[in-house]
C-alpha cells in the first residue's frame, strides 16, 4: 500500500502540485479574496503537468514514461488543463501560457549559446532563479489575474516571499543533484560554490528577503498582520531544510519534506483563521 501510494503520489510529483496548489489558497487569503478553486486547481493541474514532462525527459531509460499511471496522469493533466484554460479570465490566461511556456523550455531542449541545444535547466547559474521566478508568477499571478484586481504592495510582498522560498527549494535539490551536474558541466550554483557556500548564500537572501516583508507588513501594513504566522511558519520550514541538506541525503528527505513545505503556510492560514 505504502509503495503504491510513493509510486502514484510522490514519484508522480502529485505531492508537490498539491502543495504548490495549496500556495495559491494562501495567496487568495492573504489579499481579502474569496475562496476560488479554480485558480487553485489550475496551478496544481499545470505544476503536475510540467513536472511529469521533466521527470520523463530525465528519465533516459524510458521507464517513468512506460509507467500507466504516468501516462494516465499526463493525459487527465493536459485535458483539465486545456478546460482551465478555455474557462480563465483573459488575464489569467495571460499567465497560465507565462507558467505553461517556461515550464515547456525548461524541460525541452532549445537553441542555447554557445551553438549547442538544450534545457533552461542547463543554462549556467540560472535554474534555479528562472524556475523561482515561474513559480512565484504562477502562485501568486493566477490568483490575482483570476480575481482581477490590481498590483500593489500587497502583491509585491507576496511576490518576493514566494520567490525566495521558491528558489531556496530549487536550489536545494540542486544539492541533491551536485555529484550528477558537475560532470555533465551543468552549472548550478552548488556546482559553482559548493555545498556550504550556496547554503550561506540562501541563508543570506532568505533572512534579508523576511526582514523586508516583514517590515512591510509591521511597518506599511501592506498585509494583515496574520498573514506574518504562516509566512513566518513557512520561512521555519524553509530554514529547517536549509540546514539540514548535505550531499547524500535521502530521497525521502526532498520528495517529503523539502517538496512538503510549500504545505505549511497553507495549513497555518487554516489554522490561523479558525481560531481568529
Amino acid at each position: 500500500m505504502g509503495a503504491t501510494l510513493k509510486r502514484m503520489v510522490v514519484d508522480t510529483s502529485g505531492w508537490l502540485a498539491l502543495a504548490l496548489a495549496s500556495m495559491t489558497a494562501f495567496v487568495q487569503a492573504a489579499l481579502g479574496l474569496p475562496f476560488d478553486l479554480a485558480p487553485v486547481a489550475t496551478l496544481g493541474t499545470l505544476a503536475l503537468l510540467v513536472y511529469l514532462l521533466d521527470h520523463v525527459r530525465d528519465d533516459e531509460s524510458g521507464a517513468f514514461a512506460g509507467r500507466i499511471e504516468v501516462r494516465a496522469l499526463m493525459e487527465a493533466a493536459g485535458l483539465a488543463g486545456v478546460a482551465l484554460f478555455l474557462v480563465a479570465p483573459a488575464a489569467a490566461k495571460g499567465v497560465i501560457v507565462a507558467f505553461t511556456a517556461v515550464g515547456f523550455l525548461y524541460a525541452l531542449p532549445v537553441p542555447l549559446p554557445g551553438g549547442r541545444r538544450g534545457r533552461l535547466k542547463d543554462l549556467p547559474g540560472m535554474k534555479a532563479w528562472i524556475v523561482g521566478a515561474a513559480l512565484t508568477v504562477g502562485v501568486v499571478g493566477l490568483p490575482v489575474a483570476w480575481a482581477g484586481v490590481a498590483c500593489d504592495g500587497a502583491t509585491a510582498a507576496l511576490v518576493a516571499f514566494v520567490f525566495v522560498i521558491a528558489s531556496v527549494n530549487v536550489h536545494v535539490f540542486d544539492v541533491r543533484d551536485v555529484a550528477d551536474d558537475a560532470p555533465r558541466g551543468v552549472a548550478t550554483l552548488p556546482v559553482l560554490v559548493g555545498v556550504a557556500g550556496t547554503k550561506r548564500v540562501l541563508a543570506v537572501l532568505l533572512a534579508v528577503t523576511t526582514a523586508a516583508v516583514g517590515l512591510a507588513v509591521l511597518a506599511l501594513e501592506v498585509l494583515p498582520l496574520w498573514t506574518l504566522a504562516p509566512m513566518g511558519a513557512g520561512v521555519v520550514a524553509t530554514a529547517v531544510y536549509l540546514v539540514a541538506v548535505r550531499a547524500g541525503r535521502s530521497r525521502a528527505f526532498y520528495e517529503v519534506w523539502v517538496d512538503g513545505a510549500w504545505l505549511v503556510p497553507g495549513l497555518t492560514t487554516v489554522a490561523v483563521l479558525a481560531v481568529a
